[in-house]
């Protein structure tokens, strides 16, 4: 499977932050199409990429534009000019290339070829190992000097059931049907710590191993949870609490005989403390803290099993930077909303913020000090004092995101009086809002996809860009990064459909 623009735009919103070692600059990779590696983008395709690419892998040349790409620094600068033909984040160290030809190679951050071109595709290096498809559906891995560990001929019906290791672990699976594939874990041997008998596996960097398998399609699938070596922890099945951490997991065994489905406990991973039903329900885990209920009240327990705060409430959120959002009441006729931290101190949600609702209304949680207002038809938030950081918007909308490097993605809806061009998928204006609700990045026109890269860039892929240019970067200011020979996108106008 070759990595498309697509995984290319997927890749690029992982953090480029990397272990530290020689050169820990962070470059991004920048592509565009062009008849010449100079970025003249008057050109349009004469022929499809695809087309050209299966062309040229026959040695056949191709007349006309094709992609060019290299690896740019923040200041726009080219520090590995742009020669290949499809180029991916780095990840330790070292950044997967496709040379002309079709094949997949890797280059370090000097540009030098550090792994020649030789393979149909790649995947990012980590924990020391890439995974690589030698032949057509025949894959592998490889160490960071090109040899293969383990493989070829590994079973696996697509590229992404062959996964990253994570701390000497990843997953694997077989069979060519992606309905009825099963998946195991293997080791940095190749071995099968866990066969291949499973239909969904969490797997963390240094928990233990949550096994599932379907039981009907109405039916919650049934937990057997092993070591990282394999090894059976606590014998019987289990129902786990959803969205729970790996390294922090609450269970409940579901009994064969289906009489009952029995309480939620705190499951120990050493599998030394045996399993005690206490709780009636389980909400929402962190990485520290959980949601459990007694009988039909809510509290928050620590890792220990011990109550950090007490179980009094009608419903209790997601602990999450000191504090915890919950419902106090019988939550029908009389209920009120607000926050606790582990003190037992109360924080009161400013009046303004929260439009009076017929149910209760649970506190969402605090990123970057700010948390969702309730009750808005657009965006509010309020800050970590409670009070209203910015009012409600009501045609400014963004769904279920959170803030992160100081920005939130948002959605403008136009003004109902002006009718937006007809060219593009979206029906909206898209970009990145603030902690004081501006427009920092946008909003645009014409967005079909973005994503944050990290504390300095967010990309963009804009309908009338394509295929010239598959995405472009923009920094936290608004401002576009563009390396010599590329034009800025023209800025286009877009207060008529704010006011």
């Amino acid at each position: 499977m070759r990595i498309k623009t697509a995984v290319v735009l997927a890749l690029l919103s992982l953090t480029l932050a990397m272990p530290a070692m020689a050169d820990d600059r962070a470059l991004y990779p920048y592509c565009f199409v062009s008849d010449t590696p100079d970025g003249n983008l008057a050109f349009k395709f004469e022929v499809s990429h695809q087309r050209a690419q299966e062309a040229a892998a026959k040695g056949i040349k191709v007349q006309g534009p094709r992609y060019y790409c290299g690896y740019i620094d923040l200041g726009g600068a080219w520090v590995i000019k742009p020669q290949f033909v499809s180029a991916t984040p780095f990840s330790e160290g070292l950044a997967a290339i496709e040379a002309d030809g079709g094949r997949w190679g890797f280059v370090d951050k000097a540009g030098n070829l550090a792994i020649r071109p030789q393979f149909v595709s790649v995947k990012r290096f980590s924990d020391g190992l890439a995974a690589v498809e030698v032949t057509k559906g025949s894959w592998g891995y490889i160490d960071r000097k090109g040899a293969i560990t383990i493989g070829p001929g590994l079973e696996t019906n697509a590229a992404e059931e062959l996964s990253p290791f994570r701390n000497g672990l990843a997953l694997g699976s077989t069979g060519d049907d992606p309905y009825r594939r099963k998946l195991g874990v293997r080791d940095k041997t190749g071995k099968w710590v866990v066969k291949p008998e499973y239909n969904d596996i969490s797997l963390s960097d240094d928990g233990p191993i949550v096994l599932r398998l379907n039981q009907g399609p109405r039916e919650a699938p049934h937990v057997f949870i092993v070591t990282r070596t394999g090894k059976p922890i606590h014998a019987g099945w289990f129902r786990a609490a959803e969205g729970g951490s790996i390294n922090f997991l609450l269970v409940s065994p579901d009994y064969d005989d289906g009489t009952r489905k029995g309480k939620w406990g705190l499951f120990d991973p050493t599998g030394k403390t045996p399993l005690r039903e206490e709780f009636d329900g389980v909400g929402a885990i962190s990485h520290e803290y959980a949601a459990v209920a007694k009988g039909d009240k809510w509290g928050l327990i620590d890792r220990k099993g011990q109550f950090v705060v007490p179980p009094i409430y009608a419903a209790v959120g997601e602990f999450s930077e000191g504090w915890v959002g919950v419902v106090k009441g019988d939550g029908k006729s009389t209920w009120d909303a607000f926050y606790v931290n582990l003190k037992g101190e109360r924080l009161d949600i400013e009046k303004a913020a929260v439009v009076p609702r017929d149910i209760p209304w649970l506190p969402g949680q605090f990123r970057e000090g700010m948390a969702a207002a309730g009750g808005c038809a657009g965006l509010a938030y309020i800050n970590t004092t409670g009070r209203i950081a910015f009012p409600c918007q009501p045609r400014i909308t963004g769904g279920l995101a959170y803030f992160r490097f100081g920005i939130r993605p948002a959605e403008q809806l136009p003004n109902p009086r002006m009718e937006l061009p007809k060219t593009g998928p979206t029906r909206v204006l898209l970009g990145y809002i603030d902690k004081t609700g501006r427009w920092v990045i946008g909003p645009f026109l014409n967005v079909t996809n973005r994503q944050p890269v990290d504390a300095n860039l967010v990309n963009f892929s804009f309908y009338d860009d394509r295929p010239e240019l598959p995405y472009r970067y923009y920094r936290h200011d608004g401002t576009e990064l563009v390396p010599p020979g590329v034009k800025p996108r023209p800025i286009v106008d877009v207060r008529p459909y704010l006011q």
